[in-house]
């Protein structure tokens, strides 16, 4: 699957049900792809955001460039706010 296609699934992935997902897919350009495999891949973006977020937040809190706000839910994690 090509990097532009799994851009595609993800971002139809995390916009509908992952079932939706695979019908309006197929609707709207002919692409049969199962409903695990845009889960699969809409988790595995979501785990390289999260992760380029966190990383994102770490580096502006070491460098004096965010605070971090008491939370809570987790005082420990920051929402993704950049």
């Amino acid at each position: 699957m090509s990097p532009h296609l799994q851009d595609l699934v993800a971002f139809t992935g995390q916009n509908h049900v992952y079932e939706d997902a695979s019908e309006q897919l197929k609707k709207s350009n002919g692409l049969e792809i199962s409903s695990k495999q845009i889960e699969r891949i809409t988790n595995a973006y979501g785990q390289i955001a999260e992760s380029s977020c966190s990383e994102l937040q770490e580096n502006l809190l070491s460098e004096g460039l965010l605070w971090r706000k008491k939370s809570t839910m987790n005082p420990h994690k920051l929402p993704c706010i950049v």
